[in-house]
């Protein structure tokens, strides 16, 4: 049985000159954590941000209780783009990634199960953040959203038995420094 439990997302980003950030992010979902970097770059347009990114990183899970011996590992791409909206100290952002993987290799104990080298889109990310400006330009943020992904992205076991897609939660805390902090981000 398969259960949408919720990612939780830690986040530092750090602003740079002409709209640019580099972004860290750290996850975990069940049995399955990732780490990501990324570039991100925005720009005004009227009162409206607009912004994109690419995240690279890698996934990995380990299951060693109750008669398990499972681990599963591979590489991760996340394109995507950003919309965001000032409204006094807080910034309001809407964001959408697609979540592809490549390179993913599961093993139950010595032996490999599945092993799979090429690009597959494993799902698409929705986050919904709101930013609060703090003293000295830093900012602190929160969001909500939500992953669209097969039963695998969540537990990445490759015997899931559920073929279709999966709604999960997310929720993100972040922060943000730098003397060129980025003025959106999801």
């Amino acid at each position: 049985e398969q259960r949408q439990i919720p990612q939780l997302t830690a986040q530092l980003r750090y602003g740079l000159p002409a709209g640019l950030s580099v972004d860290l992010r750290g996850a975990a979902i069940v049995i399955k954590n990732s780490a990501d970097v990324g570039l991100i770059w925005a720009h005004q347009f009227g009162k409206v941000w607009l912004g994109l990114e690419e995240h690279v990183g890698i996934l990995y899970g380990a299951l060693g209780v109750a008669g398990f011996d499972a681990t599963s590992i591979a590489y991760t791409q996340q394109p995507g783009f950003i919309l965001g909206l000032p409204l006094d100290n807080r910034r309001f952002t809407l964001a959408m990634e697609l979540i592809t993987t490549f390179g993913r290799i599961t093993t139950l104990g010595d032996s490999e199960v599945a092993r799979r080298q090429r690009f597959e889109l494993a799902g698409m990310s929705w986050m919904m953040t709101v930013e609060t400006l703090l003293d000295g330009g830093a900012e602190l943020y929160l969001g909500v959203g939500a992953i669209l992904a097969p039963p695998q992205y969540q537990a990445w076991m490759a015997f899931s038995d559920v073929r279709g897609r999966l709604l999960y939660p997310r929720f993100t805390a972040g922060y943000v420094s730098g003397p060129y902090c980025s003025p959106t981000r999801a």
